[in-house]
């Protein structure tokens, strides 16, 4: 009951032929040279960049104070190197940096991930890019998804809301962009995202659910501006395969004018060339803001970024190639999914609106995939706002009227299609792109999915429950009870079963109470001031032993204290404390490197200051012997009361630094101090990420490969942890 019934097939399925893609589409091609997008004398190069690989560019993450050594030791280990590799063969282009991103910060390679993966020469290269994009530390990301932070203009203390996030990659950086300086502990600020699912949530564990200030929108889109990496996409393109999801792009990005602050800025962006889901979005929501929200000029901002301007008009097309000047209601156009709204305004509207302002990027202008940019800020209220919506359905525009957001009939009859809702039309398009870019079939699927989850599913749930009501009234019929004069016994309808929140597992956050007698065992024991505060920390029990406490910024509290039950949270905050019985030392608990950026400034006790000595001894042996370490480091141990839990620190302008140490960051290390011997507490891939600012390369070791952050469960990371705490 409550679940929907798969359609069950009768025999076996027709099996797929992989067939080699034709990188071709006529139709394609006829469709943008109709909307002059590029100078006639670009075109063929135009066209002849989409039918190469897409090459593959990573990004430093700009968060942390070591982005500089690590970008050091890149250039020096790797990138030099790769200036005299082959592939397939013939010489490929050395690497480069994108000439508009800050610092140096990310690069170009110009070889496939196919070869980087599989070729021996560039083994240790890959390697070493798998550990440092679990740790965090570089993102493999494709150079155009890169632009749209940049252009959002995050400053630490901003509130963000990442309306379509999935599958994360700029949400990353703008986390990163939010928290540029490292060395102020919790953050203030806050990042939200919308759209990710569990599993990749899982992986973004420093994320969380908030409200916005600025907001990035890459909304739901067709894609073909991904034809060099989705290669399906040349076989499934038509003219009409954008016409589905403008209206719900323009309610996502309605909704984020409604939701952002006078003054905030938005960032509209989509990796699709197709005006329909570009300017004629833009466009429209300018038409009936009433001059609440502007196109910003951006032309100075990233100057070495090649870009075209925005179009002011443009062209629509049947599947056929026919053009479209009209979609009068009843007409062929209005039944192919056509509305008023994707046509191009006039000549002077355009101007008007400065639809110039708009970001086009081609491939060929700097080899990268195509990409659609429109940066707006608001200047005032939207005249739909608050209680001056024009309606109370949710699946309409916030200007609909009532009688504007009517659905045609059946027969494809003649109510007004400015209110038409195109999900209730099954529209004659082809293959979608998901959110990850990848062919997931036929549009009109989309369309309802996406209308089933704004139901909340209870089409499904109330089809299921009225089918069994039928079936439980048919046997009471058949065998109904009779009473003493043999009557039937009138019996109630079966009551109807309550409605879930399918699939909600994740135990809830619930804050900790600062009278808390095992919080104050470990304010005790790490010496931890009276500023901390103590009232952003969360656990995920609410009696008995707590396995977890987390500690979130001031903003996400105050988000979590007002969020409802149907609010469905995997990941918040960052670990800040970890459960590690044991009856040798005074604390069952211990700091988690994870958290120990945001905690390590409150603590007053058991901290051990090293030497850079000290800090390689750590991270080349296992568990190396006191006495391996310098006399001061010794003697710190030895004042440090008991076993358990050590703050290592390494100071590169501190009292025990020397002015011979080659180090130029400084290290915050999660410790654990037994009878004779100590150990850092942290997974292999960060104490491999902290050799490689040490100047040490990553050696694979096959004996002991580490798991994938991506599949490893908390109950995974707490073993991996506090594996061997109780060594001599």
């Amino acid at each position: 009951m409550g679940k929907r019934k798969r359609q069950k097939f009768k025999g076996r399925r027709d099996k797929k032929v992989w067939h080699e893609i034709t990188k071709e589409n006529k139709m394609f091609e006829k469709y943008y040279k109709a909307q002059n997008i590029i100078p006639e004398e670009e075109w063929d190069d135009f066209m002849a960049t989409f039918k190469k690989d897409l090459p593959s560019t990573i990004r430093i993450t700009g968060t942390r104070s070591q982005s500089k050594l690590l970008l050091q030791f890149l250039k020096k280990h790797y990138l030099e190197n790769l200036s005299d590799t082959a592939m397939q063969g013939e010489k490929v282009e050395p690497p480069k940096t994108l000439p508009w991103y800050p610092d140096e910060l990310a690069w170009q390679v110009n070889l496939s991930r196919k070869f980087l993966r599989k070729s021996a020469t560039m083994e240790k290269f890959h390697y070493f890019l798998v550990q440092e994009t679990e740790c965090g530390n570089i993102s493999r990301q494709e150079a155009v998804s890169m632009i749209p932070p940049l252009l959002l203009d995050v400053q630490p203390g901003h509130k963000v809301l990442d309306t379509c996030a999935a599958p994360g990659s700029k949400t990353s950086q703008i986390i990163e962009m939010l928290h540029t300086d490292d060395s102020k502990g919790i953050p203030v600020e806050c990042k939200g995202f919308n759209g990710i699912k569990g599993g990749v949530a899982g992986v973004h564990l420093h994320l969380s659910l908030e409200i916005s200030i600025s907001i990035p929108a890459p909304l739901g889109i067709i894609g073909d501006g991904t034809l060099r990496k989705n290669t399906l996409i040349w076989n499934k393109w038509t003219p009409q395969t954008g016409l589905s999801l403008h209206r719900i792009q323009l309610r996502i990005l309605a909704r984020a004018v409604e939701m952002l602050d006078v003054g905030g800025r938005i960032v509209y962006s989509t990796c699709s060339l197709n005006p329909v889901e570009n300017e004629a979005v833009i466009a429209q929501l300018l038409k009936n803001s009433d001059g609440a929200v502007e196109l910003l000029d951006v032309s100075k901002e990233l100057p070495d970024l090649k870009r075209s301007p925005g179009l002011y008009t443009w062209k629509l097309m049947m599947k056929s190639g026919e053009e479209v000047t009209s979609c009068e209601p009843g007409s062929e156009a209005y039944k192919g999914c056509f509305r008023q709204s994707h046509f191009p305004p006039s000549e002077e509207e355009a101007k008007a609106m400065n639809l110039e302002r708009c970001i086009r990027v081609y491939p060929h202008q700097q080899d990268t995939g195509g990409f659609f940019i429109a940066v707006l800020i608001k200047k005032k209220n939207a005249p739909w706002e608050n209680v001056n919506r024009c309606n109370n359905n949710p699946k309409w525009l916030p200007w609909q009227t009532e009688g504007e957001g009517q659905p045609r009939n059946k027969q494809g009859g003649s109510e007004p299609d400015s209110g038409q809702e195109e999900s209730e039309v099954k529209p004659q398009t082809e293959d979608a792109v998901d959110d990850d870019n990848n062919i997931v079939g036929d549009l009109s699927e989309d369309v309802d999915e996406v209308q089933g989850l704004e139901n909340d599913g209870d089409d499904a749930d109330d089809n299921d429950t009225t089918e069994q009501s039928a079936n439980n009234a048919g046997a009471v019929q058949e065998n109904q009870d009779l009473d003493n004069e043999g009557k039937p016994i009138s019996l109630k309808p079966p009551r109807k079963k309550q409605k879930t929140n399918p699939g909600f597992k994740e135990d809830p956050f619930i804050l900790l109470d600062d009278n808390d007698e095992q919080w104050q065992a470990i304010k005790e024991y790490f010496g931890i001031e009276a500023s901390f505060p103590s009232d952003q920390l969360l656990v995920r029990s609410v009696g008995g032993k707590k396995r977890n406490i987390y500690i979130v910024s001031k903003l996400v509290k105050q988000v979590l204290e007002c969020a409802n039950d149907n609010l469905k949270i995997i990941n918040v905050g960052v670990k800040a404390f970890s459960r590690c019985d044991s009856d040798e030392h005074g604390c069952d608990f211990r700091i988690m490197q994870e958290g120990i950026d945001s905690i390590f400034s409150y603590v007053t006790k058991r901290q051990v200051f090293l030497t850079e000595k000290d800090v390689l001894i750590l991270l080349e042996h296992d568990k190396p012997f006191t006495n391996k370490f310098s006399e001061s480091t010794r003697s710190q141990l030895s004042k440090v009361l008991g076993l358990g839990c050590v703050l290592f620190i390494y100071d590169p302008k501190g009292e025990y630094s020397s002015p011979s140490d080659t180090l130029n960051c400084g290290f915050h290390f999660c410790g654990w101090k037994a009878k004779t011997s100590t150990r850092m507490l942290a997974s292999r891939m960060d104490k491999t990420h902290y050799k490689v600012l040490c100047g040490i390369p990553p050696e694979k070791d096959y004996s002991a490969e580490p798991k994938s952050i991506r599949y490893l469960t908390e109950k995974d990371e707490d073993k991996e942890a506090n594996d061997d705490i109780g060594f001599v």
